[in-house]
């Protein structure tokens, strides 16, 4: 719609600028990095530690095709440009949008149409491998089973990782702890980040971005960062949005011409990850002793992230026919779809993205 509305001149093009978005956008992207580190939880990773292992591996098989194996279609600075957004969330995109936005503006367009992509080939995808594993594990539901489960597992660990706080936070009395206090805590971890980049590790030339995600992570573990802090403040949609204005201001700044030049190569891209990620959860499944359909839904979950899931999750309890067939259903699913979002989606494709783009 904004494609079409900015080519025809229905939509004004200044509109996002205008309205300060692009600022709150800018904002965003810097904290989301911090905010996704927060919310990296060791013990569920190592205890679903093959799950892990098999969405790192797949997502680096995926990264190296590529940026290795494209290059003769698509170009080295597509080839490179690709495997981070589309391993990644909003956040990613706009990481890579705006990394070469100074040096290579006519790709600065491209991570956006990948994140608009990202649900038409990912969704159908998850959707059909979950049904079929949701079957699998109906067909051998026990009764007996534990139960303890919440019906929303996804809300439930939420709500888990929110309130198991250790260190500096836990001590800070609840009556302070508004939505000023969360965005200002994320504000001082991101401050932080800067302040340690300029002055300490500049000659080093590390990427802005890794740096805030470690300083995220070790903060959060070490008990100085309320785990995810802007679901806390509710802020999470308005910056969400902000996101959402970058990508409205790089469309109405790119020719249309150019944009429609993207299109075959989106296509090309989303078609091959779609395809090695498939083999690759075929293989987990084969090397890790579970289902096919359980390793493609792991490994295709990776392009995509919360709360898309979430929302496939519902969908598939929808299977069961008791509440107990439900909770057990959701209690086996929401591994699979937890992993690659915490893992991938939020982590690693902000790490391969600030690699990729000092290539381009």
């Amino acid at each position: 719609f904004c494609i079409i509305g900015f080519a025809l001149n229905i939509i004004p093009k200044d509109f996002v600028v205008n309205s300060n978005m692009t600022a709150v956008g800018t904002i965003a992207f810097n904290v989301f990095v911090i905010h996704n580190a927060t919310m990296i939880d060791i013990s569920f990773l190592k205890e679903h530690s093959t799950d892990a292992i098999a969405c790192i591996l797949g997502s680096l098989i995926l990264t190296c095709i590529l940026a290795l194996c494209t290059k003769g279609i698509l170009g080295q600075k597509l080839s490179l440009l690709s495997p981070g957004p589309v391993l990644g969330s909003g956040a990613s995109c706009a990481i890579a949008s705006y990394s070469v936005k100074s040096t290579h503006p006519e790709l600065s367009v491209y991570p956006w149409m990948i994140f608009m992509f990202q649900g038409l080939f990912s969704v159908p995808v998850v959707t059909w491998a979950l049904k079929r594993e949701a079957k699998i594990i109906l067909n051998n539901y026990n009764d007996s089973e534990d139960e303890t489960c919440a019906l929303n597992p996804i809300e439930n660990n939420k709500r888990s990782n929110l309130l198991h706080i250790n260190g500096l936070c836990k001590k800070v009395p609840s009556a302070y702890k508004t939505p000023a206090y969360y965005l200002g805590t994320i504000m001082i971890a991101n401050i932080f980040s800067k302040y340690l980049y300029t002055e300490f590790l500049t000659p080093y030339k590390l990427n802005t971005n890794v740096i805030a995600l470690c300083i995220g992570f070790i903060f959060a573990q070490l008990g100085f960062l309320d785990k995810a802090p802007l679901n806390k403040s509710d802020s999470f949609g308005l910056l969400l949005m902000g996101l959402m204005g970058l990508m409205a201001n790089t469309l109405a700044n790119t020719p249309l011409d150019s944009i429609l030049s993207l299109f075959g190569p989106i296509i090309f891209v989303f078609s091959v990850s779609t395809l090695v990620l498939i083999l690759c959860g075929i293989a987990a499944g084969r090397l890790f002793g579970y289902s096919s359909y359980r390793g493609i839904a792991l490994m295709a979950n990776c392009m995509m992230g919360f709360p898309v899931n979430e929302m496939l999750l519902q969908n598939v309890a929808k299977l069961a026919e008791s509440d107990s067939e439900k909770e057990y259903l959701a209690k086996q699913i929401f591994p699979i779809l937890n992993t690659g979002t915490m893992l991938i989606v939020n982590t690693i494709s902000i790490l391969i993205v600030s690699i990729m783009v000092n290539f381009i």
